[in-house]
């Protein structure tokens, strides 16, 4: 749930940050949507139109039914209803629950995935997931869409090729903190009013470890780190409107947006009297002093168990192996991929002895010295492991019976790249684990004891249910579901495999529930005021752990189940330590389960005798809030629904008009091009009009390109008209390019297909021009070309990526009458980890003996936004050179990319030879580039696009010897 739209800034570089946000800091959430080649449907209310595939219609219409009251109920609160119809998509392209809001002046756009949070989240505390997301994304639409009442913002915006809101440019903090504040306001649910956040708030005081002000915004260097502009941001915002009352933050939106310019800050300490950063530490000051009477009054129930694993960042819930000797969990780490570990649960003392040796060599050499104080367990090594690709979303890891295998689930691509959970079974020790569902949308997977089958939850399309998987077929069945107002959970098979325990959502509450696989007849379940989850079942299946969140804390809590009656009886809270408790596992002897901790989650152990009483419930000191659950006080917001008519096909869409500029300056000359972009934002039609005027030898003239996703290839193509003049270039003497004028078309189709680790774009195009070469007779180029791009990244068994890119294209034509041949190709090996790397690139060319001087490869220049791909395939594009500074019927080339990460420029070298007839063949050079290449986003009408930045030095002597060179290019691609 991000609003992607946010930085600190006043209002004198709002455009350059807007551009800025937009093409970096929010692609990886906007690009994703349902494939636009889908039967896109649309749902129309006053102020809405809502987008959908068949599939998740259901799902839409309940979300969509509800707008227009939610828009009048948070109009109540923040003060100002957007005069726009907004979009809305709904979609699932990664299978979790998020959204995101593009608070577009004049155009605004929601995205609402349909999957729903797991319970023991931080959003799962709500009744209604596409209401709560729903609401919180139309807040930020609402607040930021907010305009300036300065006649100039709103001149400057006008003309901007994105407009956003002056409030817009508040911290991150602002905008998600007020959005949450509002999800619970208007729910009683959502972040505000769980325990989850309390947990967080408390335990981070509790160790000193809440952000500071500069963190509270962004950071990613902390475990939950960017978070904390929800949980904390959202619990400073409650704080000062207890301080100043709720009219305040209607204020700060007045001052924020008035026609006087005021920065964030100023706008702020006007209305709260102080600097935001001051009294954020007054904030957290008095947050920590509520931290420590808690801490105090529940100082006296505690049982947190023994530290039996000191863990950092997210690990997923522990499972123990039948016979109780072997643990398997997943473990992430920072800037790390996720492994499935499997430890050993013997003590480890080999371990213990080298310490012990380390110790007494120690204190050999120095008996003055002092053995070091331990208050933690030893590091353990994993006997096996398995190491994930980068970035890859992995589920719970179980171990089935006695077969010594651990299933787990993998979100992998579908063809279109688009992530759904599968069923994966690996052997310990194994290299790779093997695919058992493709496609199934499978998760909590819990398999039997023999492996013949499995329980698991299937959300699809925003439906929820629990099916019996067959492990040797994949064959699925449905045990209960699908629900659309419900949502399933979490399944636990008893130990003798006819009955199960699961978590349930129902009318708006979580239950626990044990019922048969076969019948539902004998059903047992407990509601819960707050969240219920993970369960697991002791060995008997007599005792039922799991995690309950209850009077602000989030603790294991036993359960006693009566198989003879299939009755189901609350102990109570059985853990409780500085934390929080989550995922209980259990063994013969022991209560394994995760522990809260700043660093991340821990994994702790307490002996099973230790659970036969329940611990008694703390006296907490009131007003502590929000370290303890805030209890909510008023009444939900009523959210009638409204009837809706029948939806309507999306065709191409509404076609939106928006701005373009690009350009640049390099060797090859300097040009500035001028453009709009007409296109809907699925992308399912896209057409862009440019125009370029150059100087010192760039391109002047224009184009007109259209392109079509709607098809199960892609459809696409572009007239053009322009004249380039190499010889005016600053080395114009140094080019082998004529001066010609070029007036065609080319059409094109296209069409991607990805898998794990790899895609594969394939392309076709025709092209045919006329082109005039100054002090020369005309002549038609007639062509035809196809290529194919191949990506895949083998991964080192330390998580570090090879990425290998294979290019290869082929062009045959004819021109002046001449036919010709030509071929290049280019392969790229790359070693990444973390950002950081190296990345060696390789290309070479060749063209038929036959070919004429016109169609050989010509090295050096840029490719500007005019320039057509196929009609002119034979430029070998080097921007720190001119257009044209080497020719030849062959050439070959090399570049050597030294990455540091962090955003960081690329310090590169390069080689490049071509079989010139005379003089030099080859140039060398070295420099730095910052370069940015992304695919196009049509949700914020951004076509495809590519910066580059950069300079360089000649390293050879005679042609441009010595000669430094800067450029910075933009480009867009059709």
């Amino acid at each position: 749930m991000r609003n992607p739209c946010w930085r600190k800034d006043t209002t004198n570089m709002r455009l350059v940050r807007a551009m800025t946000i937009l093409l970096v800091g929010c692609l990886p959430l906007c690009a994703f949507a349902q494939s636009a080649r889908e039967d896109w449907q649309t749902l129309r209310t006053e102020h809405f139109r809502v987008h959908y595939t068949p599939a998740f219609e259901p799902w839409a219409r309940q979300v969509a039914s509800k707008l227009e009251s939610i828009r009048t109920v948070v109009d109540s609160e923040v003060g100002y209803l957007p005069p726009y119809v907004t979009d809305v998509i709904v979609a699932d392209p990664v299978a979790q629950a998020n959204g995101s809001a593009w608070p577009f002046l004049g155009a605004p756009r929601m995205v609402l995935w349909a999957s729903p949070p797991p319970p023991a989240s931080a959003l799962g505390h709500q009744s209604d997931w596409g209401e709560l997301l729903a609401i919180h994304e139309w807040v930020h639409v609402a607040h930021l869409t907010r305009p300036s009442r300065r006649p100039l913002a709103r001149l400057q915006w006008a003309l901007s090729p994105i407009a956003l809101g002056p409030i817009s440019t508040a911290p991150r903090w602002i905008s998600e903190g007020y959005a949450t504040v509002l999800e619970g306001k208007l729910t009683g649910q959502g972040r505000p009013y769980s325990d989850y956040r309390a947990a967080i708030l408390r335990t981070w005081a509790q160790a000193g470890r809440l952000p500071t002000y500069e963190q509270l915004d962004s950071d990613a260097s902390s475990w939950m780190g960017m978070s904390m502009a929800y949980l904390a941001g959202s619990a400073y915002l409650e704080w000062l409107v207890e301080r100043e009352g709720d009219a305040s933050l209607r204020n700060l939106w007045a001052r924020m947006t008035a026609r006087q310019s005021r920065s964030f800050d100023e706008a702020f300490e006007g209305v709260y009297g102080d600097s935001p950063k001051k009294l954020y530490r007054r904030f957290t000051a008095e947050l920590t002093h509520r931290a420590m009477l808690v801490e105090g009054a529940a100082a006296a129930s505690q049982r947190p168990g023994d530290l039996w694993m000191d863990l950092s960042w997210t690990t997923a819930e522990p499972d123990i192996s039948s016979d109780g000797k072997q643990l398997v969990t997943i473990v992430r780490g920072r800037n790390k991929p996720a492994r499935l570990a499997v430890f050993s649960t013997e003590p480890d003392s080999n371990a213990e002895t080298e310490r012990s040796q380390r110790i007494e060599k120690m204190l050999a050499r120095d008996r003055e010295d002092v053995a070091p104080v331990r208050r933690k367990p030893l590091e353990r090594k994993p006997k096996a492991e398995l190491v994930l690709r980068p970035g890859e979303v992995v589920g719970g890891a179980r171990w089935i019976g006695g077969t010594g295998d651990v299933l787990f689930t993998l979100f992998a691509p579908d063809a279109d790249g688009f992530l759904h959970p599968d069923i994966f079974r690996w052997s310990p020790g194994a290299p790779a684990a093997a695919r058992l569902t493709a496609g199934a949308d499978l998760r909590d997977v819990r398999p039997s004891s023999d492996g013949s089958f499995a329980l698991a939850i299937r959300n699809r399309f925003g439906l929820s249910e629990i099916v019996h998987v067959n492990l040797a077929t994949g064959d699925c069945r449905t045990l209960a579901g699908p629900a659309l107002d419900g949502q399933f959970a979490e399944p636990a098979l008893h130990p003798d495999a006819t009955r199960f325990a699961m978590i349930r959502r129902r009318a708006g509450r979580w239950e626990l529930v044990v019922r048969g696989i076969a019948s539902d007849a004998t059903e047992a379940a407990i509601t819960f005021e707050g969240i219920v989850a993970q369960p697991a079942w002791s060995g008997d299946g007599r005792t039922l752990f799991a995690t309950v969140a209850r009077d602000g804390f989030i603790e294991i809590s036993r359960f006693d189940y009566d198989p003879t009656a299939g009755t189901l009886r609350e102990r109570g809270h059985v853990t409780r330590g500085a934390g929080a408790s989550f995922a209980p596992a259990v063994s013969d002897d022991a209560l394994w389960f995760l522990a809260l901790d700043p660093d991340g989650l821990d994994l702790r152990r307490m002996p099973l005798t230790s659970t036969e009483e329940a611990l008694p419930t703390p006296e907490i000191p009131a007003g502590t809030q929000p370290v303890v659950r805030r209890a909510f006080e008023g009444i939900p917001a009523p959210l009638a629904r409204k009837d809706l008519a029948d939806s309507s096909p999306y065709g191409f869409g509404r076609q939106e008009l928006s701005p373009l500029f690009g350009g640049g300056y390099s060797p090859s000359g300097s040009a500035f091009e001028g453009g709009a972009r007409l296109g809907d934002i699925l992308g399912r039609l896209e057409t862009l009009a440019l125009i370029s005027a150059g100087s010192n030898g760039a391109v002047n003239g224009g184009s007109l390109s259209a392109r079509t996703r709607a098809f199960p290839v892609d459809l696409a193509a572009r007239v053009f008209t322009y004249e380039e003049s190499p010889s005016e270039q600053e080395d114009g003497t140094l080019s082998t390019s004529p001066d010609l004028d070029r007036v065609g078309i080319e059409a094109w189709l296209s069409h991607d297909r990805r898998w794990r680790g790899g895609a594969l774009r394939s392309r076709a195009a025709l092209y045919g021009s006329d082109v005039e070469i100054v002090g020369r007779d005309g002549f038609t180029q007639l062509g035809f070309a196809m290529g194919a791009r191949l990506a895949h990244a083998p991964m080192l068994p330390n998580g570090t990526l090879v990425p290998l890119t294979l290019d290869v294209s082929a062009q045959a034509g004819d021109t002046d009458e001449e036919s010709w041949t030509r071929a290049r190709g280019a392969l790229t090996i790359a070693i990444v980890a973390g950002g950081k790397g190296a990345t060696l690139l390789l290309e070479a060319g060749t063209a038929g003996n036959d070919t004429p001087e016109f169609e050989h490869f010509e090295i050096g220049g840029v490719r500007g936004s005019l320039l057509p791909d196929a009609a002119t395939a034979n430029r070998v594009s080097v921007p720190a050179f001119p257009t044209g500074v080497l020719r030849g019927r062959r050439y070959d080339a090399a570049r050597l990319d030294l990455r540091a990460g962090g955003g960081l420029p690329t310090l590169f070298v390069q080689r490049v030879k071509a079989d010139v007839s005379a003089g030099d063949d080859e140039l060398s050079l070295a420099g730095l580039e910052w370069s940015l290449d992304v695919e196009s986003v049509p949700i914020a009408r951004i076509p495809a696009l590519e910066l580059r930045l950069g300079t360089a030095r000649v390293l050879d002597d005679g042609l441009l010897e010595d000669e430094t060179s800067f450029w910075v290019t933009m480009r867009w691609k059709p």
